[in-house]
This record gives C-alpha cells, structure tokens and sequence, in this order.
C-alpha cells in the first residue's frame, strides 16, 4: 500500500489534505489523524522526525531506514484501525490488509524484519485485539486496550535533554522505537510485560534497537 501525496500531519491540531488525494483516502486520512492523536499522547506539538540517515517516505511493506520511522508509522496505522474495527472484529484490516496476520503475496510477518511497518503494526493491534479465540498472551486483559494503549504513550517522559532514551522527544534512528514502548508499558503494566514481549516474538519484532528493553 502507498500513502497518498498531499496528507501530512502539520501539528498535534491541524492535518493538511490538498489536491491530489485519490486511492485509498479513508485510510491515509485516518494515518494521518492517528498522528495527531500520538502527538496529543505525547503532549508534542508535533512529532519531529530526526531525519539524519532516515528517509521518511514509507510503505506499509518495507523496511524503513530508521526504527522510530516504522514505529510511528505504524501507531498511526493502528490509531486509524481502531476507529475503523471494533477489538473483536475476527479479520480486521488496514487497508486492504489484514493487521494481525499481514500479508503481501501471502507473506507474513513471520521472519520479517523489525523496521517493517506491517509487522509494527501487526503487533501493536495483537496487543488491543480479542476476537473470539484469540492466540496472543493478552487475551481479555482490561489493560490491552485503546485507553491503555494511549496511558502508555502518556506515561512517557516529555522535554528530555540530550540524548535521554525512552522519552517522547528521543531522537535519532532508533528514538522512540518499539523497544521505548515496551519499557514505558512495564512502568504501567508491569505484570502484563511478558506477554507484549511474546507478542513481538509472534510479530517478528524482537529484534534490533539501541539499548533493547
């Protein structure tokens, strides 16, 4: 899937829609209020990419450059998911695509790398999801869900200096990458820590990052 041209998140208030927008305008729409919504969660302006060694363009199948790239990509893609599908939707899709088992020509996550966007995605909503017969480790649990999910990002510590890691301003490639999240989840969902690292093991993303958690 490609994002259209002409969305862009401006500020945690203001999405840019201009002239141009055709395919898949529903979705992108919806990544780009996601944005906004992270950027509230984080009590950001705006979500500032560090853009050294990182190219911002993305796809929702291929590896980005940079780890904070596919992690805020794919919280937005999860953000306009959970406006779209209800937790217990059994095949839930972003796009034309299903997000707990992504596939493009019938590949999974499975193997795939930590910096791909589907595979952020795939386990961000493994985490909110209980659809009947549910197989990751956070079935039923009142914490996996979307106000728990946004207590996470709003228990990140704001205004950092310097290179501090695990704040909601980090920079640099792997600046608020997955990892940044499961250490701000075990500081509000401490007994819940184990079964998000099982779900990134099922995702594929337990791998790569500075200082892993």
């Amino acid at each position: 899937m490609d994002y259209m041209e002409g969305l862009q998140l401006q500020n945690q208030n203001e999405v840019w829609i201009t002239d141009g927008a055709g395919n898949n305008t529903v979705t992108t729409v919806g990544h780009e209020l996601g944005h906004a919504a992270h950027a509230h969660a984080f009590d950001e302006f705006a979500l500032v990419y560090d853009v050294f060694n990182c190219d911002i363009p993305h796809k929702y199948f291929q590896a980005e450059d940079c780890e904070k790239i596919a992690w805020t990509k794919k919280m937005a893609d999860f953000i306009s998911s959970v406006s779209a599908w209800t937790n217990n939707a059994p095949a839930a899709l972003y796009g034309a695509n299903i997000l707990e088992t992504v596939s493009d020509a019938n590949d999974d996550c499975i193997g795939q790398d930590f910096l791909t966007e589907a595979c952020q995605a795939a386990a961000l909503w493994d985490i909110y999801d209980d659809p009947t017969g549910d197989d990751d480790p956070l079935d039923g649990s009142p914490d996996g869900t979307f106000s728990g999910i946004i207590a996470v990002l709003d228990a990140y510590p704001n205004g950092c200096l310097g290179t501090a890691n695990r704040c909601s301003n980090e920079g640099g490639e792997h600046g608020t990458n997955h990892w940044d999240f499961l250490k701000n989840w075990n500081d509000v969902f401490s007994t819940l820590t184990d079964e998000v690292r099982d779900i990134y093991e099922q995702t594929g993303i337990d791998e790569g990052g500075a200082q892993p958690f």
